[in-house]
């Protein structure tokens, strides 16, 4: 169980095995975006922007994929900001590998009277990453994932980035995707749900034996998360921004939220939506 607690999430059914599935929509982000990588290696070009696809509780998620956020990189060069990767570590266990890549915001301009380039860093952030070096198939069967490093310290620059890139570009290039053919990959409930599997052993009640109600949490959220931004379709970079905003680091997963932080964020939402929210 990491960090400390965990978030029970809802009962959906697969079409495809008609059995429960437990999922968390972060989780399903972050899946999509291995293949992602792994056809970055192989030189392939990502077209695909944009994730979505219908959330647990049955309304739309969007979110950027690792291409999305490369794509707000290149945004900010236009306005003369540059997103560098300063710095990266990593370690490995038995069963996964951890990085960590720091990363940094420069203001770069052109003197031209100097004939020379002038930079000022403005702001550094941490990205971190934790990638099991072995995946499970759809028949149980465990494989090594020979990809499991790249994509660690790929997914560290990339949640690195996330955090320094401002939340109304992230929008803006989920809204310009969705005007340009096959730059939003549209995933159907069965998919997402076998995406975002959360482990059963990060199901269990908390220390305290209380389990959570995953469906009405991320309700309160994504409700709170309009409310916050004035919009009427939340996308995951809302909902993602009012979670972060809460418990003040990035947050990768909602598994990953102590007792302290789910509870935090859940009752900042109510006293955001006010009673309706209950």
């Amino acid at each position: 169980m990491r960090g400390g607690l965990l978030v029970s999430l809802p009962i959906q059914k697969s079409n495809s095995q008609d059995s429960p599935v437990r999922y968390d929509p972060f989780v399903a982000f972050d899946a999509l975006d291995d293949e992602q990588i792994i056809a970055e290696l192989k030189g392939q070009v990502l077209a695909e922007l944009v994730y979505s696809f219908p959330g647990p509780d049955g309304k739309p998620v969007e979110g950027l994929s690792k291409a999305g956020i490369d794509a707000c990189t290149r945004e900010l060069a236009k306005q003369n900001e540059v997103l560098r990767e300063l710095e990266l570590t990593w370690e490995e266990t038995t069963t996964e590998f951890r990085a960590k890549c720091k990363v940094g915001r420069y203001l770069v301009q052109f003197n031209v009277d100097k004939f020379q380039t002038v930079e000022v860093l403005l702001d550094t952030a941490f990205g971190v990453k934790r990638q099991p070096r072995n995946i499970v198939t759809k028949d149980g069967k465990l494989l090594n994932n020979a990809f499991a490093f790249e994509q660690a310290c790929m997914k560290a620059a990339r949640n690195g980035k996330s955090r320094l890139i401002p939340e109304d570009l992230k929008r803006l290039v989920i809204a310009e995707a969705r005007k340009k053919p096959g730059t939003v990959k549209e995933v159907t409930k069965t998919e997402a749900a076998e995406r975002g599997k959360v482990n059963s052993q990060e199901l269990i009640a908390s220390p305290g034996g209380e389990t959570r109600e995953w469906g009405k949490w991320w309700k309160a959220v994504t409700e709170a998360a309009g409310v916050k931004s004035g919009v009427t379709k939340v996308t995951d970079v809302e909902a993602r921004a009012f979670v972060e905003n809460v418990v003040q680091r990035k947050v990768e997963s909602a598994t990953t939220l102590t007792n302290v932080e789910y509870l935090a964020v859940y009752d900042a939402a109510l006293e955001m939506i006010g009673p309706r929210g209950g």
